[in-house]
């Protein structure tokens, strides 16, 4: 065989190998939403969508009824129950992993995705970045830590803080109140002076918000 023959041959079994390498993992690759809601118009809907159109296997996990039945550590694979015969298994060679807001309302659901991701599993994004982002402080800070513009913050706890933090974002009014946790604009009030300032925090405390 010539050497021009022989590297036309070489490119023609790379390119076999690099198409058959691209199928196994297109096969392969499993998508799993961890959350709460699983309904149309939400993150985990749209994904089901495109797993469908792409032919990817797809699994949605309700994280207020789903429990770690099993797991090897060894070869990295974990069996996740949500009902008595609903049974999922994940294996970190294939699993790409997405935690929406409800994989981390409660410990118990944190517990399970520390689980995950210790195990080695890809997750998007992680634990961390999760908690920090589902409290608006913790994020407001991390944004003024690393130079980003946000807007003035300030922490109120109790009605005792309210005056001092508002001195400490300028003193004046209108203002902007968010719950530390919540998305979507539920728990945001705009005030325009001390007295609704203060109900409207009065008000959010009282719900346990």
């Amino acid at each position: 065989m010539t050497s021009t023959a022989w590297w036309l041959k070489k490119r023609n079994d790379e390119a076999v190998i690099s198409e058959a390498k691209k199928d196994k993992f297109a096969t392969d690759l499993h998508i799993v939403v961890i959350g709460k809601d699983d309904g149309e118009n939400t993150f985990a809907s749209v994904m089901r969508e495109l797993c469908k159109e792409k032919k990817v296997p797809y699994n949605f996990i309700n994280t207020e009824n789903a429990w770690v039945a099993g797991r090897d550590i060894d070869i990295g694979s974990i069996e996740i129950k949500s009902g008595k015969d609903d049974s999922i298994e994940l294996s970190t060679h294939t699993a790409v992993i997405f935690p929406r807001a409800g994989a981390v309302a409660t410990l118990a659901n944190q517990a399970m995705l520390a689980l995950l991701q210790d195990m080695g599993f890809f997750l998007v994004n992680d634990l961390q970045s999760m908690l920090l982002c589902d409290n608006k402080m913790s994020n407001s800070l991390m944004l003024q830590r690393n130079n980003l513009p946000i807007p003035l913050t300030s922490l109120i706890s109790n009605t005792e803080s309210i005056e001092s933090a508002h001195k400490s974002i300028g003193g004046k009014f209108p203002v902007i109140i968010k719950t530390l946790i919540g998305a979507q604009g539920v728990g945001v009030s705009k005030v325009n002076d001390m007295a609704s300032l203060t109900s409207v925090a009065q008000s959010l405390w009282k719900f346990n918000a």
